[in-house]
């Protein structure tokens, strides 16, 4: 009797460790659902990153270049509204030494006459 008692326990045993066994079979395959899954998503990510950097990148090369022509035209700028201001003076020079000069000769045609 005492192996009858202890064959049946070892078969309990035994449908019990199948049991567990099937349990982490079917654990294990719902985890890897779940990393194949995340490695998708991993490699969606990384493939969107790549494409994300590329487009940084070639913001930044079009950016410098912008600000560097920027600073072409401030430049120019600067330098033709100084020559337009050196213009304007020696406009204002001008007309008034052409004034002072007619000033002059009425006042010479004054006298003469």
């Amino acid at each position: 009797m005492a192996h009858a008692q202890q064959g049946a326990a070892l078969q309990n045993f035994n449908i019990e460790m199948v049991k567990c066994l099937e349990e982490l079979h079917q654990s294990r395959e719902e985890l890897e659902c779940r990393i194949k899954h995340e490695e998708a998503e991993q490699r969606k990510i990384q493939a969107d990153l790549d494409v994300l950097q590329r487009r940084l990148q070639q913001l930044t090369t079009s950016l410098a270049k912008k600000v560097a022509t920027r600073v072409e035209y401030d430049r120019v700028i600067a330098q033709t509204e100084d020559a337009l201001q050196a213009i304007v003076d020696s406009s204002k020079t001008l007309v008034s030494a052409t004034r002072k000069s007619a000033a002059d000769i009425q006042k010479l045609v004054g006298h003469v006459g």
